[in-house]
């Protein structure tokens, strides 16, 4: 094989009789390779593959990686993609079917493969929806690729070190003819750096690509559904656009798109390993990422103390201080924050904790780019769909923010004067009470600005104000996401029924029409019937986790409604909602 560095020479019309596959970017592993088979796909033509010449064509910004081989008087062939195997014979799928001489382009070649590194968008609790967009690396787990209807690819993700590397299955030794067989499915290729997919052959785009995410290994009954109902692929899976583009990141509103468009990797900022269970302790797991010296959790926690320190001074919370500052900003890490409102409340109580929770606020190790190498390669990242991961963030986030709250309303009950603070609070300070004027509230105005400094101390307003504030993002960003689950498991279920096969009235040749008709009216009612039971199911659910968001008492205790009052010391809590209520709508 040789190599040449250059771009394309100016008349590509003076080169004929070759084939010209284009790899996207440079430096590839040889892990992956193309192959040719015969037209029967029986008979590999390894003397035929071995004769491929790569050129390298490149710039600064851009490169590709051509393989060419001579193709005059050549009979049908297949080319396949080979990937090697850890044990046993490489593992092989099918790419093309129809190669034929291909003439040299000044751009795009008319084969092309694109190299690709799965990303996820990773997404913080944000007041106004308005969710910083950046991807990260997809966390360990699974990638499915469907191509031309049927699994065309199986890799689990692995994660050691901070090397990511994609590991294939098997298939073929898990098929019974068209169908899968039970049973775990084990990977058996060599850790790879990237996934190579087919985007253009011989002159048009290649079928689509469905690409989907799983965390743990889709069993076989899943693997067939899917094969057999595009319906289903198109609810759950994303569809690759292979035309590589620039793309930017930044400070945008986040939709979720049915489509993804590759784009290079050099506008993805650097980012860290990933760790899943220490990003679901953050509200902001992405500034966690970003930081590559490891200190935003010792940050985290000092600005927590210096929250909590303003708050044990009576003074209120500041707004943003320049207009790049948002609200989100602002707000502590909930889970710092209870780690400082759990020390203060042992101080007081004299007590020691059992448990550290300080070590989930400590330094971590300083960490290089995870990118790096792919970037420097010029390869394409693709964004995969990762909404488990979403789910288990806000819901970690919602509880840790009702449990600052109810440290926040502990913490106040040890000042002196907390009990005649908090009925002064609930009964002199809000205009309105119930809707109606309240009659006491004129009174308020003859307290000095020191006594409602006092008030507001004693009674933990400012904490409690804040930590309602986290709460209700937090709240506010679950109720979006169900609702978005809401539709689109709503979309599955009439897929779903909208794909059940009903027989031909041919198979009714037999008997009357009526009876065909009659038939199709009995399967239409049982999918119906089928269907109604899963919305209710599903409404179950939905309804059980809005009742338990909406039962937390955002008044002054901060616990748990119940059919008793609270253990406020006053003994006036009624467990009024001051927050707006989280709608959930139902499938």
């Amino acid at each position: 094989m040789n190599a040449k560095v250059g771009s394309l020479p100016g008349n590509p019309a003076c080169e004929a009789g070759k084939l010209i596959v284009e790899v996207i970017g440079k430096d590839h592993p040889p892990e992956q390779r193309v192959v040719i088979y015969d037209e029967t796909d029986h008979e590999l033509q390894e003397w035929l593959t071995q004769q491929a010449k790569q050129e390298l064509v490149a710039d600064s910004q851009r490169s590709s990686t051509l393989h060419i081989w001579d193709w005059e008087q050549q009979p049908k062939r297949h080319l396949w993609l080979e990937i090697e195997a850890e044990r046993g014979s490489p593992i092989r799928v099918p790419l093309m079917d129809d190669t034929r001489i291909t003439p040299r382009q000044r751009e795009r070649q008319w084969n092309c493969i694109v190299p690709v590194v799965p990303m996820s968008t990773m997404l913080g609790i944000s007041a106004n929806h308005q969710h910083r967009e950046y991807p990260v690396h997809m966390r360990p787990g699974f990638i499915y690729l469907f191509y031309r209807g049927k699994v065309w690819r199986e890799l689990e993700i692995r994660q050691a070190e901070g090397e990511v590397t994609y590991h294939d299955v098997r298939l073929s030794d898990f098929r019974n003819g068209d169908r899968f067989r039970d049973g775990a499915r084990t990977a058996s290729g060599k850790g790879l750096s990237e996934i190579w997919l087919p985007a253009r052959w011989n002159n048009r785009a290649a079928p689509d690509i469905e690409v989907a995410y799983a965390e743990v290994q889709w069993p076989a009954v899943r693997l067939n559904a899917m094969e057999r109902n595009a319906r289903l692929r198109r609810a759950r899976c994303n569809r690759l656009g292979l035309a590589v583009a620039e793309r930017s990141f930044g400070n945008t509103t986040y939709r979720a798109s049915s489509q993804q468009q590759a784009f290079y990797l050099q506008n993805v900022p650097a980012h860290r390993p990933r760790e899943p269970a220490r990003e679901w302790l953050l509200d902001q797991p992405l500034k966690y990422l970003h930081d590559l010296s490891g200190q935003y959790p010792v940050q985290s926690l000092q600005y927590a103390q210096q929250v909590h320190q303003r708050h044990e001074r009576g003074e209120p919370n500041p707004g943003p201080t320049h207009p790049q500052q948002t609200q989100d900003d602002l707000r502590p890490e909930t889970g710092a924050w209870a780690v400082v409102l759990g020390d203060t409340l042992q101080n007081l109580q004299h007590v020691c904790s059992a448990t550290n929770e300080l070590e989930h606020w400590q330094a971590a190790a300083a960490e290089t780019d995870m990118l790096a190498t792919v970037k420097k390669r010029q390869i394409a990242g693709v964004l995969v769909e990762d909404g488990l991961y979403r789910m288990r963030h806000l819901l970690a986030r919602t509880n840790q923010a009702q449990a600052v709250l109810q440290l926040c309303a502990q913490r106040a009950t040890f000042h002196a004067h907390h009990a005649s603070a908090l009925l002064i609070q609930r009964m002199m300070v809000p205009p309105h009470i119930g809707g109606q004027s309240n009659p006491l509230h004129r009174f308020i105005s003859q307290v000095s600005q020191e006594g409602r400094q006092q008030i507001d101390l004693c009674s933990g307003q400012h904490a409690r104000q804040f930590a309602m504030t986290c709460l209700k993002a937090a709240q506010d960003n679950l109720a979006a996401w169900l609702e978005q689950a809401a539709n689109s498991m709503r979309w599955a279920i009439i897929s779903a029924w909208k794909a059940s096969t009903m027989p031909a009235p041919s198979s009714f040749a037999a008997s009357s029409s009526s009876a065909w008709r009659a038939h199709q009216i009995s399967r239409i009612h049982s999918w119906r019937q089928a269907m109604l039971h899963a919305q209710a199911r599903a409404g179950d659910c939905y309804a059980r986790l809005r009742r338990a968001l909406a039962s937390l008492c955002t008044g002054c205790c901060g616990q748990r409604r119940t059919t008793t009052p609270c253990s406020s010391p006053i003994k006036r809590c009624k467990h009024r909602t001051t927050a707006k209520a989280i709608t959930v709508p139902m499938p």
